[in-house]
C-alpha cells in the first residue's frame, strides 16, 4: 500500500492535510469512492499486495488468517468466511497475489457470493514521517453479484499512529464508528482506478449509493476530537483521462523524494486530468466537537459546530451552522471566544481555478530559457496541457458566500501595553489593554453572470457589523469618532451592480455605508458604451473602455441620522461660533458657492435651495446628475472641463430635493 495513498484515505488525514486544496480534494475523492475503510487495504499499488480477502471459490471458504506484506507495511485478515462464492478457491488465492490493478475488474464481475463476512482487518503502515495501525472489525458484505456489493456493514474500528508534527512525533489515537453502504460496485471502481479514456467524455455510472458513518472520535496528546454521524448520497464516476492509480504512483515518488519540487506540478497535473472523472452527491455530518490545551499558557479551548452539510456535482455547496468556540484559563474559568449562526458557500471552485490558471499560463510564456532540467520541462508541459484540455467547455457558475451572527469577544493580548510603549512607567504595571469585541448580524456576496473570469453581477451586503471603540486608544481617528460622541461602530454597507449586455450600460445599483446613528450616504450610477471585450479581457481592453464609454447618470442620496448636527457643533466650536450661527452661515454660503461653480445653469437655484434647506435643517438630501444627450458624459469632457467647466455643464441636467 502506497504512503500516498495511506495519507489519503486514513480517517484523521481529512483533518492533517486541510491546509492543501488539492489533497484535501484527493482524500475526499478516495474517501467518497468507498475505498476508505470499506475498500481500503483491497487496492494494490504497483509494488504491494491486496488486503481485504474476498470469497472467490464455488464453494463455502474459511480462511483464519492471512498476512499480505507490502512496502508500506502489510495487511492482516483474520477470521474470514465466505458463502457461495462463484470463484473457486485457486482464483481467490491468485487475486490476492496480484500486483496491480489491471484485469482486476474484470475478474471482479466473475464473482458473485450470497455473504462476505471478516472478523478484522489490521492495516499497518510506517514511512518516515508516520506509523499508523488501523483496525477494522465486523465486516458484512451481502448479495454479490458481478463484483457489486448489494450491502456492506461494519461494526467499527480503531486507529493508533505517530504523526510528524514539526520536530516533534504525535501521537494519535482514533474510534471508528459503525458504517453502512448500499450498492457498492467494486468492478466498477477498480476499472475507474485503474482504466484511463483519453477523451474524458465516458458516461457516468454510479459506483456507489448511500453511506452512513456512526461517528468518529480521534484523541491527540494536547486535543480531542468528536465527529457526528456522516451520510452521503453516493458516488459516481467515468474512466478519467488518466488512471487514478498513477496519481498514487505520483504520491509515493514525492514521498520518497519530497524535496522534488517538480513533482508539485506532475502531481497537479495528474489530478487535474482525473477531477473531472467523478461526482459525489450531497450529505451531511451531524456536528461535531474540540477540546484543546495550550501546554504554553495553560488556555483550554473547547468548540464545536452544528450540522455540516455539503454537495458536489452540479451545484456544489457547503455550509456549517452553530459554530461556538470558547476559551477558559488555566483555572477553568472562561475568558472569551466567538460564536458563528451560519457559514455557507456555493459554487464551482474548480471552474473559477482552471480558467485562472489557463489565463496565467497563456499570459506567461514558456519558461524554455530558464535553467530547469529537461524533466521539470517536461512536468511544466505537462501540467499546461493539462489545465488546458480541463479548462475546455468550462463556464464559472454563480458564487454565493454568508455569514450569519458573529458575536467575538476576545482578551486583550498580554503585550498590548508594550506595544503602545506604555508596559512600565515609574515601576507601575501599565493598564491592560482593551477586549477586542465585536457582533456581525449578516454578510451576504453574490458573483455571477461570468464573462470569461469577470463577474458582471455583483451583491455584497454588510448587515450592522458593531465594533465598540478602544476606550484606551491614542489613535486620532478614534478620537475624532469619540468627539462625535461615537463609541461603537455600527456599520451596514452595501455594493450592487449589474452590467445589460443589451443596452451597453453598467448599472451601479448601490454603494452605501449607513453609520447607524450617525448617517448614511448612497451613491448610485449609470455607465454606458460597456462592451464585453472589458470583461473578456479587463487588462487588455480597459483603455478603450475608458476612451469609448460614458456616464449617463449619477445619484447621490444622504440621510442625517445625528452625526450632521455633531459635526457642525464641532466645526462651530473651532470657529468659536454656536451652532445656530454656523447653521445659518453655512446655508447663506452654499448658494452663493454653487452659483458660482455652475454660472447661469437652468438648475442651479433649485440644487442650490436644497442644500440649503438640508444645511438648516438635516434630514434627507437627494441630488441627481444625468446627462442630456444619449452619447452621455465622455471622457472627453472631463478632460475639456479641466479648463472650462462650462462644457460638462451643459451636457447635464440636476434635479435635486431636502426633506
Amino acid at each position: 500500500m502506497s504512503h500516498a495513498l495511506a495519507t489519503a484515505i486514513r480517517p484523521t488525514s481529512l483533518f492533517a492535510t486541510s491546509s492543501s486544496r488539492a489533497r484535501r480534494r484527493l482524500a475526499a475523492l478516495l474517501m467518497a469512492t468507498a475505498l476508505a475503510p470499506v475498500t481500503l487495504s483491497l487496492i494494490p499499488d504497483s509494488h504491494g499486495r491486496f488486503g481485504i480477502v474476498r470469497a472467490f471459490a464455488k464453494e463455502n471458504i474459511t480462511i483464519d488468517k492471512i498476512d499480505l506484506p507490502n512496502v508500506a507495511g502489510g495487511v492482516t485478515l483474520t477470521g474470514l468466511s465466505i458463502t457461495g462464492s462463484t470463484l473457486a478457491r485457486a482464483e481467490l488465492e491468485a487475486l490476492l497475489k496480484s500486483t496491480g490493478i489491471a484485469g482486476l475488474a474484470d475478474k471482479l464481475e466473475k464473482f458473485d457470493a450470497d455473504r462476505i463476512a471478516i472478523a478484522s482487518v489490521e492495516w499497518r503502515m510506517k514511512s518516515p514521517k508516520q506509523e499508523m495501525t488501523t483496525v477494522y472489525e465486523g465486516f458484512e458484505a451481502t448479495n454479490i453479484k458481478a463484483g457489486a456489493i448489494e450491502r456492506l456493514v461494519m461494526k467499527g474500528g480503531r486507529q493508533s499512529g505517530k504523526m510528524k508534527a514539526g520536530e516533534k512525533m504525535q501521537n494519535t489515537e482514533t474510534l471508528i464508528g459503525k458504517l453502512s453502504m448500499e450498492t457498492i460496485d467494486l468492478a466498477g471502481l477498480f476499472r475507474w482506478m485503474g482504466t484511463s479514456d483519453p477523451t474524458g467524455k465516458a458516461p457516468m455510472k454510479v459506483l456507489h449509493g448511500r453511506y452512513d458513518l456512526e461517528s468518529m472520535d480521534i484523541k491527540m496528546e494536547d486535543a480531542t476530537v468528536h465527529i457526528g454521524r456522516m451520510t452521503a448520497a453516493g458516488f459516481k464516476a467515468r474512466l478519467a483521462k488518466q488512471a487514478p492509480s498513477d496519481i498514487i504512483d505520483i504520491a509515493v515518488e514525492s514521498s520518497i523524494k519530497s524535496e522534488d519540487s517538480d513533482n508539485g506540478m506532475k502531481m497537479l497535473s495528474y489530478f487535474l486530468n482525473v477531477y473531472p472523472s467523478f461526482e459525489f452527491g450531497g450529505g451531511e455530518v451531524e456536528g461535531a466537537r474540540v477540546v484543546a490545551k495550550d501546554k504554553a499558557t495553560g488556555v483550554t479551548f473547547n468548540g464545536g459546530m452544528g450540522k455540516i452539510t455539503f454537495a458536489g456535482g452540479a451545484a456544489p455547496l457547503f455550509s456549517v451552522s452553530d459554530i461556538v468556540f470558547k476559551a477558559s484559563d488555566p483555572a477553568g474559568k472562561e475568558d472569551g471566544g466567538f460564536s458563528i449562526k451560519k457559514v455557507a458557500q456555493q459554487g464551482d471552485i474548480y471552474a473559477l481555478m482552471m480558467l485562472g490558471m489557463k489565463e496565467v499560463f497563456t499570459a506567461a510564456p514558456d519558461a524554455k530559457g530558464a535553467k530547469k532540467s529537461a524533466e521539470a520541462q517536461r512536468a511544466e508541459a505537462a501540467l499546461r496541457q493539462s489545465v488546458t484540455e480541463a479548462a475546455k467547455g468550462l463556464t464559472i457558475k454563480d458564487f454565493g458566500f454568508k455569514l450569519e451572527g458573529i458575536d467575538a469577544d476576545f482578551p486583550p493580548a498580554k503585550d498590548t501595553a508594550a506595544k503602545s510603549g506604555n508596559a512600565k512607567a515609574g515601576g507601575k504595571e501599565a493598564p491592560a489593554g482593551d477586549r477586542v469585541k465585536l457582533k456581525l448580524a449578516s454578510f451576504d456576496a453574490t458573483i455571477a453572470s461570468f464573462v470569461n473570469l469577470s463577474p458582471t453581477r455583483v451583491d455584497f451586503v454588510l448587515s450592522n457589523l458593531a465594533v465598540p471603540l478602544p476606550s484606551k486608544s491614542t489613535d486620532p481617528g478614534v478620537a475624532s469618532l469619540k468627539a462625535f460622541g461615537i463609541d461603537t461602530v455600527d456599520l451596514s454597507a452595501r455594493i450592487k451592480a449589474t452590467w445589460d449586455e443589451g443596452k451597453s450600460r453598467f448599472m451601479i445599483d448601490d454603494i452605501m455605508a449607513d453609520m447607524g446613528k450617525f448617517g448614511k450616504v448612497s451613491l448610485k450610477g449609470e455607465l454606458g458604451g460597456i462592451q464585453r471585450p472589458l470583461f473578456e479581457n479587463p487588462v487588455q481592453n480597459w483603455p478603450v473602455t475608458l476612451m469609448g464609454g460614458n456616464v449617463q447618470s449619477v445619484t447621490i442620496d444622504l440621510e442625517n441620522k445625528g452625526g450632521f448636527e455633531k459635526v457642525l457643533a464641532q466645526a462651530a466650536a473651532d470657529q468659536k461660533k454656536t451652532p445656530e450661527q454656523f447653521k445659518l452661515e453655512m446655508s447663506g454660503m452654499a448658494p452663493m458657492i454653487l452659483g458660482s461653480v455652475m454660472g447661469g445653469h437652468a438648475d442651479a437655484a433649485a440644487l442650490s435651495d436644497a442644500v440649503a434647506k438640508f444645511i438648516r435643517t438635516p434630514g434627507k438630501l437627494h441630488v441627481k446628475a444625468s446627462a442630456n444627450v444619449p452619447t452621455g458624459v465622455t471622457m472627453m469632457d472631463f478632460a475639456a472641463a479641466q479648463s472650462n467647466p462650462t462644457v460638462l455643464l451643459q451636457k447635464l441636467k440636476f434635479e435635486a430635493s431636502a426633506k
